[in-house]
Parts: structure tokens; sequence; C-alpha cells
């Protein structure tokens, strides 16, 4: 089920005001780049989840809590990449949380500073992936399945599919 938008005659779809209104605030954002900021980090946070559209600013809400702490009272181009390394390294969160947290505070600054523009977060390494264990059925499960079905034709074939092919192709 999508969004509803409701027509407006006078300023067009709703959808297009929404967007209109995230692009006026980066376009003022541009301007505002231009001007030296002594800015404290706190403060500039607010000013970045404001281009942030409706979901995208509740979760970067919370992912950028975590830079509040280490950098709060901080001007946000005073902050090193060896800060940011002491901080990421600090955050004890799952590693698919902490790339979350680090593509927040990557996009901060693309956002406050431009994408060519300072970027100290651009030296975290996103935390790995973690391993997927292969979903399969044990040999022991395939054993009580074969011996609950009837004897058939069928059977017999499964049974030497199952045996003939390696432990891997049994994934589901």
């Amino acid at each position: 089920a999508g969004r509803k938008y409701v027509e407006d005659a006078q300023h067009g779809p709703a959808w297009f005001r929404d967007e209109r209104k995230r692009v006026q605030a980066r376009e003022r954002l541009k301007v505002e780049r231009t001007v030296a900021q002594s800015d404290a980090f706190r403060a500039d946070v607010p000013r970045f989840l404001q281009t942030l559209s409706g979901g995208h600013r509740v979760n970067s809400e919370g992912y950028m809590r975590h830079w509040l702490q280490p950098f709060g009272d901080s001007p946000r181009n005073s902050i090193t990449e060896l800060d940011v390394q002491t901080a990421f390294a600090a955050i004890s969160k799952a590693n698919s949380t902490k790339r979350h947290i680090r593509r927040a505070l990557v996009k901060f600054y693309e956002t406050l500073n431009g994408i060519s523009g300072y970027n100290p977060a651009r030296i975290l390494t996103p935390p790995p992936k973690a391993q997927e264990e292969a979903r399969a059925i044990p040999y022991a499960m395939i054993e009580k399945i074969f011996a609950a079905l009837q004897p058939s034709r069928a059977r017999a074939r499964l049974k030497v599919l199952a045996r003939s092919l390696p432990a891997r192709s049994l994934v589901c």
C-alpha cells in the first residue's frame, strides 16, 4: 500500500511539496557552508536532520546520538580522523548497527560540508558483515523423513539423490 498524496491546485501534489522543502533546505545549507561555522557539533545535528525525509530522519537521529557524547561541544571541522576512529571503536553495538552509525556520520559531513568537503568519517571502514550459517537439513532428519514415507519409486529416487549429492547441495 503506497502513500496517498493530496493534490493541491496551487502548490501541486504533496510529495512534490515535500521534496521541494528538502531541496530548499539543502540549498540553504549550501549557502551556509560558505560561512565559517563556530557552532558546536551538537548544534549542527538538527540542521543535518532537517535535510532528511521522515523515516531517514528518525533513524539518523538515533544513530547521531552515538556521536553527540564524544563530539557534542567541539566544532565539527575541528574533529579529526583519530577522534572519529577512537569514538567509533568505543561504540559497543552489533556490526550491522555500527555500519548504520558510521554511515550517518559520513552523510552528516557530506551534507554540511559538501561531498568533496572535509569529512573525517570517510576513513572509517565499515565493520564486516556476519557470515550467514548455511541452512541445511541434517542427515538424521532426512532419514526420519524417508522412514515416514511409504515405499515407492519416488522414495527410492529421493534416497539415491540424497546420498549422491554433496552435503552443501541440500541447503535450503
